[in-house]
């Protein structure tokens, strides 16, 4: 049976107050939970910067969270609503060929340390290698949370599943890998909106 609430984008900014009515089973919770975008988030560092061949370094980034009211078990949330609504943003090769994303509040940082944490944003932590022949610069990068899982630290923190980008030929495109494993100490909070990918993505992007 489907639900009697529809999901409605919300944002606190603008969008007045709502209320929400429907008829649940007496014998379920019901549960507010943050999950990850419905959209990839793109990032960029501070300053555009290029790695060399054969070169990595690891990048951590901030992606945006929803909430979502839903029963205890692992039925579809029956409305969610994003904390801070982000701005889209569009990641593709040129203005015709893309999507319409998210695009992320803070910078890609080289030091997890240096990433501002709030209730409202999980970290991504995100390994890029060169394997081509020539130097990758790093001005946009996409990074595809409604295929990540959210996971909630010892500490509090929220963080989604690791990722890698490996770039072997001498473009934008790269293999993508998404870590399986559990981060040490932390527990579920959410899974994937959707399967989670892997293979050939586009990854990186020039500014338009």
């Amino acid at each position: 049976m489907s639900s009697p609430i529809a999901a409605e984008e919300h944002d606190p900014k603008t969008s007045p107050p709502q209320r929400f009515a429907g008829i649940l089973p007496d014998r379920d919770v019901v549960e507010l939970r943050p999950r990850l975008a419905d959209r990839d988030v793109v990032t960029r560092p501070e300053r555009p910067f290029q790695i060399v061949p054969g070169g990595s370094l690891t990048g951590f980034v901030g992606s945006p969270l929803w909430l979502a009211l839903g029963l205890e078990n692992d039925a579809p949330p029956i409305v969610e609503f994003p904390l801070l609504r982000p701005s889209d943003t569009w990641f593709g090769a040129n203005s015709r060929e893309g999507e319409l994303c998210y695009a992320s509040r803070t910078r890609l940082r080289l030091r997890r340390a240096d990433v501002e944490w709030t209730p409202h944003r999980a970290v991504s932590e995100v390994k890029i290698r060169n394997s081509g022949r020539t130097p990758l610069r790093v001005e946009r990068m996409n990074v595809p949370v409604p295929s990540l899982s959210l996971w909630v630290d010892e500490t509090g923190m929220l963080q989604t599943s690791r990722l890698s980008f490996t770039r072997t030929e001498d473009d934008e495109i790269a293999e993508m890998e998404i870590d399986p494993g559990i981060p040490l100490g932390a527990e579920l909070v959410a899974r994937p909106r959707i399967e989670p990918r892997g293979g050939l993505v586009r990854a990186f992007s020039q500014l338009l």
